[in-house]
């Protein structure tokens, strides 16, 4: 579906969507053409649907006197009714990109409605007046868009009020400020520093250029791809609409269960554990996982998956390995105690990644290998007993019959975007130390 409000860049029935909005004076399909060409041409971008959204802005004042350019506030109305009832109400998840006055509009969405905000997964916009701008003073009488973009007009002031509110709640956006660095129209103090500096990002290119990319490399393209993948995604961006689908279903339930964690049953307390530890909070995950030895072998290997990642990412001492071992291997005995054989492949298979990267003990970790491949082998309808089995191969020094398992594995269906990049970080983490050509082959065909 096109019309003159709507551009229909791409529809493949995804569950989240990219949506571009034009500045003052621009157009839905003139202003995003060439930007918009890069995004679909990139495979990096096909698990997400792009449109563009376009509103009355002329610069001139009409003759017509039945008929003026909206303010900025019934703009944003008619975005959040796309976002919310119509168009786009059928996607988890957006992320907006933005032009000048287009990226008012989107802050201005997502600070006056939760449920816009909820759905919103990040926000970049470029060359955007968000302190408004001097220059309009001298023609705000000829159109209330101008109106509303001066200096610290009212609606300005307003909307910082409410986004500040919005980034100290806890439905935080992520986004970028994009300046241009030769932006003579709208200058940093007003496109940068209404934010913190964790925020701005600055190109080369006056105020149309950064919107104008002039190859899949360029700036305004770079900076896109940092708002949709930073450090997080590295591995694969690919899969990067389900990992934002999931991420706003963690906040989703951070939110519900955060002052009851306590009281819930195992299955949403694990869903709660996990959720702190994907969207970063390591340190609020561990401590509540640390007094809940209780709910079973499971929680104690989630625990210790904590410490794992923690020593491996954040050079931590030793203690957080050692604490890792412990956990895993009271674990595994009770497991074995319980004959609880899928908690048993679990955690011997940790062992045998702790053994080989932490202790350096190939032998060890090819023992435990075995241990979590025999119990593997003899679950048929579990998909972790198949990446399992396919990590524990590498272990044992058949690296072509491992990687053959590990790509049953990486497609099978049962794997969601978080399974599938904790299997991949497991298998890089291990290549450090191997070296093997065949493996860092294996890993570059799957997350490009």
């Amino acid at each position: 579906m096109s019309n003159e409000h709507l551009l229909e860049v791409r529809n493949n029935g995804a569950e989240a969507a990219i949506i571009f909005l034009h500045g003052f004076s621009g157009n839905l399909e003139a202003t995003w053409r060439s930007f918009y060409g890069y995004v679909i041409d990139d495979p990096l971008f096909n698990s997400w649907d792009v449109y563009s959204l376009g509103y009355p802005s002329n610069p001139m004042p009409g003759v017509n006197w039945w008929r003026t350019d909206p303010p900025i506030s019934m703009i944003s109305k008619f975005i959040s009714a796309q976002v919310t009832h119509l168009n786009l109400a059928k996607y988890k998840v957006l992320k907006i990109v933005a032009h000048s006055m287009g990226g008012l509009v989107a802050q201005s969405i997502c600070a006056n409605s939760l449920e816009v905000a909820g759905k919103v997964a990040g926000i970049i916009h470029y060359g955007t007046p968000s302190n408004g701008l001097k220059k309009a003073k001298l023609f705000g009488f000829l159109n209330p868009q101008i109106r509303d973009m001066k200096w610290k007009s009212p609606f300005i002031m307003s909307l910082r009020g409410e986004w500040d509110k919005l980034q100290t709640s806890s439905h935080r956006l992520n986004f970028l400020s994009v300046a241009g660095m030769s932006d003579d129209f709208v200058p940093e103090q007003s496109s940068l520093a209404p934010f913190p500096k964790e925020n701005h990002f600055v190109i080369p290119g006056d105020h149309l250029e950064i919107v104008r990319p002039q190859s899949s490399h360029s700036y305004p393209i770079e900076a896109f791809k940092v708002l949709f993948f930073g450090g997080d995604y590295s591995l694969s961006p690919s899969l990067s609409a389900a990992q934002a689908v999931e991420r706003k279903e963690f906040e989703k339930a951070i939110e519900l269960y955060r002052s009851c964690y306590a009281d819930l049953d195992n299955e949403a307390f694990r869903l709660y554990a996990l959720a702190l530890d994907s969207l970063g909070f390591a340190e609020k995950a561990i401590n509540v996982l640390e007094e809940s030895h209780e709910r079973g072998t499971d929680f104690r290997g989630i625990l210790a998956g904590r410490y794992k990642r923690r020593w491996r990412n954040s050079g931590r001492s030793m203690k957080d390995a050692d604490r890792a071992c412990e956990l895993y291997l009271d674990a595994y005995k009770e497991s074995e105690s319980n004959r609880d054989y899928g908690q048993c492949y679990y955690h011997a298979i940790n062992l045998a990644f702790m053994e080989f990267v932490y202790r350096k003990d190939k032998m060890k970790a090819a023992r435990w290998a075995r241990q979590a491949k025999d119990y593997a082998e003899n679950d048929l309808y579990s998909a972790w007993a198949l990446a399992t089995c396919a990590e524990a191969l590498i272990y044992m020094g058949d690296i072509k019959g491992g990687l053959e398992v590990y790509d049953k594995a990486f497609h099978d269906t049962r794997f969601g975007p978080r399974e599938l990049m904790s299997m991949l970080w497991q298998l890089s983490e291990i290549n450090e130390l191997m070296r093997n050509e065949d493996v860092e082959r294996w890993i570059a065909s799957v997350t490009s």
